[in-house]
């Protein structure tokens, strides 16, 4: 019988479990859908002795809008999930430009390893003002 991994994590809201009145912690696929969140928002140089890990997208939020760089964002994410996420297939990066809010949503589609027959997201939004 083999044994599925656990993941562990505590979520990174900072909020607080009703009885025992300590953070949260986020457990299997609920903390890998976090952990490609943050993998995903965080800039390279921002993790100590791995410069590289990041995928930078801030600096896209400055560049007059077109098709091309929404393909370049979505590019920016499967890159860095691929190099750095090892618990994950990735099926879908689907980047859509927000006029009004002068942002981006962006949907992240994948499968985890040990749950191969069920498809996650991660969805957020990305603007300036993050």
């Amino acid at each position: 019988m083999t044994q599925t991994p656990t993941y562990r994590d505590f979520d990174l809201n900072f909020q607080i479990h009703p009885v025992r009145k300590d953070i949260n912690i986020l457990t299997d696929a609920d903390s890998v859908v976090a952990a490609v969140r943050n993998l995903v928002l965080t800039n390279k140089f921002e993790v100590p002795f791995n410069p590289n890990e990041g995928s930078n997208l801030r600096k896209m939020l400055f560049e007059n809008w077109s098709p091309a760089i929404d393909a370049i964002i979505a590019q920016l994410i499967a890159e860095v999930i691929q190099i750095y996420e090892p618990r994950v297939t990735l099926t879908e990066v689907d980047v859509t430009f927000d006029e009004d809010s002068a942002g981006y949503f962006i949907a992240i589609k994948f499968f985890i390893n040990t749950i191969p027959n069920k498809q996650f997201q991660g969805s957020f939004f990305l603007d300036k003002a993050r």
